[in-house]
């Protein structure tokens, strides 16, 4: 199976964080996002969808990809917040424009990086034609069949397994407070606007300062609170976070400034980057709040959230 993944393409995709109207029936008007299609880093082509065809693609993936009957696959399929896309999708902010299109460049990249989703409603989408086409449908059902496969020698040594001592199974109440918690997570909201950053002068260090603002349910009241972090609290949580999840993240790089070629040799050009850097954190943070699959241990650390109660850590500051 290995042998067959190496022969296979590499597909990317970027959407530019722009955006056309087109008219879907009379005097109704959706927008409409361009995907740039690479084929290994090659541009190939140009499709465009609305969001409403995002999220039809996110649910057929999650009625074709279940761990029931797709069995070769040990994670879910990739998903959309789709209360939180259309609650961008309404807004005029350019910020809140700009989180929509790479919460659905994360989607479709998550995708791409594993053959096992590309599905022909994914070829479809893309607009990936053969010779591609067909060699993804063939390593989608090559690996179907080598999982369903087991070998007499293996059957046995479970039977011997089962005859000698009991199999542990994940107990019901364990399996019912997972799935109570993932669902209390598409239920959290969670936001960051940017205050100010400060220079510690014990520290020899530039913090950051974000409020944090969370409701759990639609019925719960609004918190807000404050965090502190410096950019190389930044770096680590990316670190941290690819160490925990098994998708691609956006990368911390593509929001902030680059040193290279700057002076920085008089105060007024050390405040303009750090008035730059801290609007690029910003524009992190607000990118991996709004992809729910990011929401991870590592994530409410770095927020000062209790991953098992959702609860703040720290009593939340009044701004």
């Amino acid at each position: 199976m290995e042998r067959s993944k190496e022969r296979l393409v590499k597909i990317d995709i970027k959407i530019p964080r722009k955006f056309q109207r087109r008219m879907i029936s009379p005097n109704i008007f959706d927008k409409y996002f361009d995907i740039k299609v690479s084929i290994n880093k090659e541009p190939k082509h140009k499709v465009s969808h609305s969001l409403i065809e995002f999220i039809d693609l996110a649910k057929k993936l999650h009625l074709i990809y279940t761990i029931s009957k797709f069995k070769v696959l040990s994670i879910d399929p990739p998903s959309l917040d789709f209360q939180d896309l259309q609650r961008l999708n309404n807004s005029d902010d350019m910020e809140d424009l700009n989180s929509m299109i790479e919460a659905l460049e994360a989607f479709l990249s998550e995708i791409c990086a594993d053959p096992l989703f590309m599905h022909e409603i994914v070829l479809d989408f893309l607009n990936i034609q053969d010779p591609y086409r067909s060699d993804f449908a063939k390593y989608i059902n090559y690996s179907q069949m080598m999982s369903s496969k087991i070998s007499s020698v293996e059957k046995e040594k479970r039977k011997s397994l089962n005859d000698s001592i009991e199999l542990k199974e994940v107990p019901l109440h364990k399996r019912m407070k997972d799935v109570a918690k993932k669902a209390r997570i598409q239920d959290l909201r969670l936001e960051a606007k940017k205050v100010r950053f400060v220079y510690f002068m014990q520290k020899n260090d530039v913090y950051y300062n974000y409020e944090i603002t969370m409701t759990k349910n639609p019925h719960d009241p609004v918190v807000n609170w404050v965090v502190s972090r410096s950019y190389n609290d930044f770096k680590a949580l990316q670190q941290k976070m690819r160490e925990e999840l098994s998708f691609a993240l956006p990368e911390l790089k593509d929001f902030v400034p680059s040193k290279v070629g700057l002076g920085l040799e008089s105060d007024a050009e050390e405040e303009m980057y750090r008035e730059k850097m801290l609007d690029g954190l910003e524009k992190y943070l607000k990118t991996v709040l709004s992809i729910k699959k990011m929401y991870c241990k590592t994530l409410f650390e770095f927020l000062g959230i209790n991953p098992g109660t959702f609860e703040v850590t720290r009593f939340p500051t009044n701004l």
